[in-house]
């Protein structure tokens, strides 16, 4: 049945992230096993992620990675799905709105363990270390410590096979926050032209994304303000005020 394969998928995925979370990781983190947790009902996205935030706040979990399974006349797909509850964290959209890390992975029904050991289980293996680089980097990013969370976030942009359409604008645009916060956190605009760069990767795979052209809109709004540490009237520069005003 789809509930047993969707309990047999639950294991594989655990089984993929657990290394990262162990006791070495520099970000304290606990991984509940699908035994832990339970499966989500709703038959509409709005309703499966409103049983991931109820999971979420029952087990005070700061992340659910759930999905569905759903067979298509072009194959069967599991399509991953993230909640992620930090408070007052506005990054939370980049993997739980509509551009959700990434697209559908076609599987094979009945789900084994076995179908998933070497070349068969390379799609999925390398969502898997996308999802804890980018876990981690959220982690690292809501408790400021923005370099350590662009490092995460670099990681899981390097990560060998994965394409671009498949998400992986999300990841640039996380990279770009992460940089204009330590911009703004050190006072530092040498941050800054790292931050437009990730902006401009994101909008190039997705140009009509409203947070990649916010991101980028705040950007040039810092660099118009020139040195950051003394700012000064006169250093202001009125075409980036009036690039970002457009942008806004």
């Amino acid at each position: 049945t789809e509930s047993r394969d969707g309990a047999q998928l639950a294991r594989i995925l655990f089984r993929y992230l657990q290394p990262a979370f162990g006791p070495d990781s520099p970000v304290p983190s606990t991984i509940r096993s699908p035994e832990q947790a339970c499966a989500l009902s709703g038959s509409t996205d709005a309703e499966q992620l409103a049983a991931a935030a109820a999971l979420a706040a029952q087990v005070n979990a700061n992340v659910v990675v759930y999905g569905t399974i759903q067979t298509q006349a072009s194959g069967t797909q599991f399509d991953p799905r993230f909640y992620v509850r930090y408070e007052g964290f506005e990054e939370a959209p980049e993997l739980t709105g509509p551009q959700r890390l990434g697209a559908p992975i076609y599987v094979s029904l009945p789900i084994t363990p076995e179908d998933y050991q070497g070349v068969a289980d390379h799609q999925l293996g390398i969502r898997m270390k996308v999802l804890s680089s980018v876990i981690l980097g959220l982690a690292s990013y809501a408790q400021n410590n923005y370099a350590q969370a662009i490092g995460y976030f670099d990681a899981a942009e390097k990560t060998p096979g994965w394409l671009n359409g498949t998400g992986k604008e999300v990841i640039y645009v996380l990279l770009g926050n992460a940089y204009s916060r330590r911009a703004s956190q050190e006072l530092a605009a040498a941050y800054l032209k790292p931050a437009l760069a990730n902006y401009d990767k994101a909008l190039a795979l997705a140009p009509e994304s409203a947070r990649a052209t916010l991101g980028k809109a705040s950007v040039l709004y810092q660099l118009a303000l020139g040195d950051l540490k003394s700012l000064a009237i006169d250093q202001i520069s009125s075409d980036q005020l009036d690039e970002s005003e457009r942008l806004y």
